[in-house]
C-alpha cells in the first residue's frame, strides 16, 4: 500500500480506470456462466464489486437477464457515440453563441 507523503496517515488512492475493456466484459460473462460470484469477479479484473453489479444491471438481457460481452460493448459504443453527438452539439451552440455575443460587442463600439 502507497502513502501519500503529503498525509502520511491516509493512504494514497490509486487511480484505477473507469471504463471496462472487452476483455474484462468476457471475463465476466465466462464468470457469470459459471456461477462465480460477483465480488470474486470484481477481484479477478480489478474492479470494485459495485461496478459488476453496475455492468450486470445495465447490460443483461431484460428478457432472459443473460450477459453477452459483444452486446454490452456494443451498447457502451452506441451510448458514446450518442454523447459525441451532444457534444458536437453544444459546442456548436456555444460557438453560434461566441459569434453572436462578438457581433454584439461590434455593434456596441459603433
Amino acid at each position: 500500500m502507497e502513502f501519500d507523503y503529503l498525509s502520511p496517515c491516509r493512504p494514497k488512492k490509486v487511480a484505477m480506470n473507469k471504463h471496462l475493456t472487452l476483455e474484462q466484459r468476457y471475463t465476466i460473462s465466462v464468470m457469470i456462466q459459471n456461477k462465480y460470484s460477483q465480488t470474486d469477479i470484481a477481484k479477478t479484473i480489478g474492479k470494485h464489486k459495485s461496478k459488476v453489479c453496475r455492468e450486470l444491471k445495465r447490460n443483461s438481457d431484460k428478457r432472459n437477464g443473460e450477459y453477452k460481452a459483444d452486446l454490452a460493448q456494443k451498447n457502451i459504443l452506441k451510448d458514446s457515440k450518442k454523447n459525441l453527438k451532444n457534444i458536437n452539439l453544444l459546442n456548436q451552440s456555444n460557438f453560434m453563441l461566441l459569434i453572436n455575443l462578438d457581433k454584439i460587442i461590434v455593434l456596441n463600439k459603433l
